[in-house]
């Protein structure tokens, strides 16, 4: 009988991690800014629970957890939750997706002159994202790269 515990063991480190509860609120000294601050409080509440982050923050875990470094980047999806009803949705990416440009001596990547995120797209959504290149975009192999 063989059981695969470091598996297990990060699965149960990165469950633990990602087992967050948004208790933070937003709050304000002056008194014309409480609805406002109170509405705030619960748009987050309702993002936070109806796009499921915590499972997003999860996969930035994994990367992190497997490959020493993980990224997340939140970005508008249009049709997150049906079409045209759109939400903020948190993209994950692993250290072969990011390039940093230009980092200072000290390392900090907030310093950086620019950082590229390389995120593959299949060809067809690229010729309809740029349809006027569409002649031009060529796939750079043959088979996606989460195949390889």
């Amino acid at each position: 009988l063989w059981i695969n515990r470091p598996k297990r063991e990060v699965a149960d480190v990165i469950a633990t991690l990602s087992n967050l509860r948004p208790s933070w609120n937003y709050q304000t000294d002056n008194n014309d800014w409480h609805d406002q601050a109170s509405k705030l409080t619960k748009l987050k509440d309702a993002w936070w629970y109806n796009t499921f982050a915590d499972m997003s923050i999860s996969d930035v875990l994994s990367w992190a957890a497997v490959q020493g470094t993980g990224y997340a980047s939140p970005w508008w999806k249009p049709n997150f939750h049906s079409n045209g009803r759109g939400d903020i949705a948190i993209a994950d990416y692993g250290p072969e997706s990011i390039l940093p440009i230009q980092i200072p001596r000290d390392g900090d990547w907030q310093d950086a002159y620019a950082v590229v995120i390389y995120d593959e797209v299949p060809i067809h959504t690229a010729h309809r994202m740029y349809p006027a290149y569409a002649d031009k975009i060529r796939p750079d192999r043959d088979s996606p790269g989460c195949f390889s």
